[in-house]
């Protein structure tokens, strides 16, 4: 009768001794799926930062094309506002000179025409130019800007699906462990 008591309480420790042993493993397991979701948290945070790095740095190097280019349109113009007072110093000039000397005129006059005619065509050129450059450059705005929010937008959604995932796999997890 002492044996089988000893027996029975030798095995009733036995089997706690297991829960413990069970249980801690249960913790053990439970505590290193936190540690890899917080790992993961982690990785996902630093690609996170590291992509809004790479978006800053090519908006600033953007934002600096766009701010060179600005500054030759700006200077083509003042150069053809600066042509346009000088044409109209000429006109002015010739008015004199057409009073002082008709013959002398007439052929400043043709030789000055052939100059406009180039110049003319020159700024028609240039300004051509430059309107297609402004073309370019607003079609390069609107394109790095929807460019911008396509990749904000995918960055997000890869985001939540890895979030969803995640979860999914831990709940099919926890209930394989409960079972």
């Amino acid at each position: 009768m002492e044996k089988k008591r000893n027996d029975y309480y030798a095995k009733k420790r036995e089997e706690e001794k297991k829960q413990e042993d069970l249980a801690k493993i249960k913790e053990r397991e439970e505590l290193y799926k936190r540690l890899r979701e917080q790992e993961k948290e982690q990785k996902i945070k630093d690609v996170l930062k590291k992509n809004e790095k790479l978006l800053e740095s090519r908006k600033g190097e953007l934002i600096t094309k766009i701010n060179s280019t600005d500054a030759k349109v700006q200077r083509a113009q003042r150069h053809f506002k600066a042509q346009m007072d000088a044409k109209k110093n000429i006109e002015r000039l010739k008015s004199q000179d057409r009073l002082e000397n008709v013959e002398r005129i007439r052929q400043i006059q043709e030789y000055q025409r052939q100059q406009l005619l180039e110049r003319i065509e020159k700024d028609n050129q240039r300004a051509i130019m430059i309107r297609q450059e402004q073309e370019n450059i607003i079609a390069m705005r609107q394109k790095i800007r929807r460019d911008m929010d396509a990749q904000k937008e995918k960055l997000l959604k890869d985001f939540y699906a890895r979030q969803k995932r995640q979860k999914v796999k831990f709940f099919i997890l926890t209930q394989i462990l409960i079972f």
